[in-house]
């Protein structure tokens, strides 16, 4: 919650997004977007979604995170 993009999103949620690949070269054309941050169940979702997709790496990523006493939120981008 207290990193830089968390920050812009609060003060502005207007993003531009567009699909890369793992290095963050472009694959695709940049589309306008607005973000959100999200809380309550939607949070526990996300959460979900992200450990089906990453599994044990995502769980081993949260494990460092924790002992660092970092707090970790979910975002929400709608395009259109």
């Amino acid at each position: 919650p207290d990193s830089g993009k968390a920050k812009r999103i609060r003060n502005n949620p207007k993003v531009r997004i567009a699909p890369c690949n793992m290095r963050g070269d472009l694959r695709g054309a940049w589309v306008d977007a607005r973000a959100r941050i999200c809380s309550g169940e939607e949070v526990a979702k996300g959460q979900a979604l992200l450990n089906l997709k990453y599994g044990l790496m995502k769980q081993i990523g949260d494990f460092f995170s924790r002992l660092r006493g970092r707090t970790q939120i979910v975002l929400a981008i709608e395009v259109g």
